[in-house]
């Protein structure tokens, strides 16, 4: 079911980004950080900055959506999906904007469902997509591997130097590595989309 807001063509709820919200949601708290009983509250962010709560949401980073949730009574998991769903949309919404200033929608229609999830997943964690665009743009799969594999914090107090580094093998397997990128792949999804404008 198409989540409120999904409303644009551009910002089509396919069934890839239907199913990358709950892997988001493991990827993002898999161990229950902040879930007392059966409600989530706020805790310190692992890379540190703002206090985050449910499923990776920043408090205080986007004021408009937060004046929905009274976050010191915490969230029931109910809620913190619904969080992590409009937290998704802003995401998929600033990738979009990005790629279309940058190439046009055309160019953002013709990427794949995968890679539309993927650019959404870099602009969640990173706040952007600057620095991926291009290699998305000229299907540079290995490029955009190497970019995924170089995103990461090291917490303090850890000897881990990437903490990133499983969820990025994640993303490039289940987002990157499947063969959407190759010129037959692109072929048929342009007669696809010649049959159906909605594909």
């Amino acid at each position: 079911k198409k989540p409120a807001g999904w409303s644009s063509i551009d910002l089509d709820f396919t069934e890839e980004m239907s199913d990358y919200i709950p892997k988001l949601a493991k990827l993002e708290n898999d161990i229950g950080a902040g879930l007392i009983g059966e409600r989530y509250f706020s805790h310190s962010s692992l890379e540190g900055g703002k206090d985050t709560i449910g499923f990776g949401h920043k408090i205080g980073a986007d004021p408009d959506i937060d004046k929905d949730y009274d976050f010191s009574k915490g969230l029931s998991k109910d809620q913190a999906m619904e969080l992590l769903t409009r937290d998704t949309l802003s995401a998929y919404r600033r990738a979009f904007n990005a790629y279309k200033k940058e190439y046009g929608v055309e160019a953002w229609n013709s990427l794949s469902d995968k890679a539309k999830v993927a650019l959404t997943d870099i602009s969640f964690n990173t706040g952007n997509i600057e620095d991926y665009k291009k290699a998305f743009k000229e299907g540079d799969v290995e490029e955009i591997k190497s970019k995924i594999r170089g995103r990461g914090y090291t917490p303090e107090d850890s000897d881990v130097k990437n903490s990133l580094s499983g969820r990025n093998e994640a993303i490039i397997k289940d987002y990157i590595d499947p063969d959407e990128w190759s010129e037959e792949s692109g072929y048929i999804r342009d007669w696809a989309r010649q049959d159906n404008p909605f594909a």
